[in-house]
């Protein structure tokens, strides 16, 4: 298997440790994957004023959340980073009209290390991460995905974390069955990259059925957008939920 660009859900925390179907998907698609030379990661867990771009010579693992089982804080995910990489990305970034610049933190949040950690568990390949910027919408990530595109032809994988449904106030059981509304929604988005409509899938709060419900807040949405706008067609690699209303969803995209 053969893709640069990725959309992948990371779900709650736990997916780290529980046996569901993502898990087992995610721990699958590293060993068919074609090792990247580097992964460029954005999750919905790191906001900032801009597309801010974090490489530090080595990742801190940063359990960015409380009341999970303790076998989970006992994870470390600490790859290294790619410090010339980050500044071909904010030169990319500078280069497609995106406001961004070095960031010298060195925390990586659960929504790159809970995928990477199942993906490439050795944490061996190195990581450059960029923030997702608060204002920037569904056209700004689209907009970020094709600043991102050219990293492919130098063997670098552009990976979206987060989640097509994705709405804690509404969650049950982590092995219930979906509930029909979030069905719906997951849907709607399959259908609308199935025929190449990014534009649509852009304007899914006018056109996708019960958006509020399915995100209170964009921000775990618009990883798909940039992955999706670094290509132009995608394939659904997984399909399954957790809590009833966690889409884990995962995209190829070319």
């Amino acid at each position: 298997m053969d893709y640069r660009r990725l959309f992948v859900a990371h779900g709650a925390p736990t997916l780290a440790l529980s046996d569901v179907p993502a898990h087992r998907f995610l721990r699958e698609l590293g060993a068919e994957l074609k090792r990247p030379r580097a992964i460029v990661v954005i999750s919905p867990h790191w906001v900032s004023g801009s597309f801010h771009v974090r490489s530090p010579e080595r990742f801190r693992t940063w359990h960015d959340f409380a009341g999970f089982p303790d076998a989970l804080y006992r994870i470390r995910y600490e790859p290294p980073g790619d410090a010339e990489l980050a500044r071909r990305v904010v030169g990319l970034l500078e280069s497609g009209g995106l406001e961004t610049g070095l960031d010298q933190g060195a925390d990586m949040d659960h929504g790159a290390w809970v995928p990477l950690s199942l993906v490439y568990p050795d944490a061996d390949v190195p990581v450059v991460q960029v923030a997702l910027q608060a204002d920037a919408g569904p056209e700004g990530c689209l907009a970020l995905g094709r600043a991102l595109s050219p990293l492919a032809e130098d063997d670098v994988l552009l990976l979206g974390s987060g989640s097509i449904v994705h709405n804690l106030g509404d969650i049950h059981p982590e092995r219930a069955a979906p509930a029909p509304w979030a069905s719906a929604f997951d849907r709607w988005v399959a259908s609308q990259v199935e025929q190449g409509d990014w534009a649509a899938v852009a304007n899914y709060r006018a056109l996708a059925p019960e958006p509020e419900r399915a995100h209170p807040e964009d921000d775990h949405f618009l990883p798909l957008l940039t992955a999706l706008g670094a290509g132009s067609r995608a394939v659904r690699l997984h399909d399954s939920f957790t809590y009833g209303t966690i889409s884990m969803a995962s995209y190829g995209v070319r």
